[in-house]
């Protein structure tokens, strides 16, 4: 998660104060990169704790299913 956090800053201060339209919109080109990295962030978040609870709370895989 920190190298999309790099990666976001990094895009936001290279990047120029110019604007496109997005829709029908004015959007700063500064936004567009930190949307898609965002996405991606969350994606990954998802992914890990979907693994996470597919190996079971302690880590290990193949463990046996949690009895109500």
């Amino acid at each position: 998660m920190a190298l999309y956090v790099i990666l976001a800053a990094l895009s936001w201060f290279t990047l120029g104060k110019g604007k496109v339209f997005v829709g029908s919109t004015l959007v700063e080109v500064r936004w567009l990169p930190l949307v898609v990295l965002g996405g991606m962030a969350v994606k990954t978040a998802l992914a890990r704790q979907a693994d996470k609870i597919r190996r079971g709370e302690d880590g290990k895989a193949g463990s046996a299913p949690r009895e109500f």
